[in-house]
């Protein structure tokens, strides 16, 4: 991946970050073990399948 696409992944990361952090539960977030349980949980509900849909909608577009 070039740079310029690295510094975008960067900047889209850190959107969708600020956006999951305003949804999460400031006490999970006290410590690495909750931090975890709480990316882990907002990554498989709600990046995983958007990232997913976006694959397959590629595949079936040619």
């Amino acid at each position: 991946m070039d740079t310029d696409k690295q510094a975008q992944l960067k900047a889209h990361a850190r959107e969708i970050a600020a956006l999951l952090y305003e949804e999460s539960d400031p006490e999970q977030l006290q410590t690495l073990t909750g931090i975890e349980t709480v990316v882990r949980g907002h990554i498989l509900e709600q990046v995983s399948p958007e990232i997913g849909l976006f694959l397959s909608k590629q595949q079936a577009a040619p």
